[in-house]
């Protein structure tokens, strides 16, 4: 059964203080938060690796039309 019942009324029936359970919540938020941002990295940390080898491939292409050995 789904019914709504305040964080007030929660409290009181398991015992805690309501300020435990907006604690949860707002930790809960933070998590979702911070699991959106390392997201957010690893998108960005790809997109760099990406970069660096097509500069690399660029690099050695230009390196061995100029006669290059390195």
């Amino acid at each position: 059964k789904n019914e709504e019942v305040s964080v007030a009324q929660a409290a009181k029936d398991a015992g805690i203080s309501d300020v435990t359970i907006y604690s949860w919540l707002n930790k809960t938020a933070q998590g979702q938060q911070n699991n959106t941002e390392v997201l957010r990295l690893k998108r960005e940390l790809q997109g760099t690796y990406e970069l660096l080898g097509k500069m690399t491939t660029e690099l050695a292409v230009f390196k061995k039309k100029a006669g290059c050995r390195r």
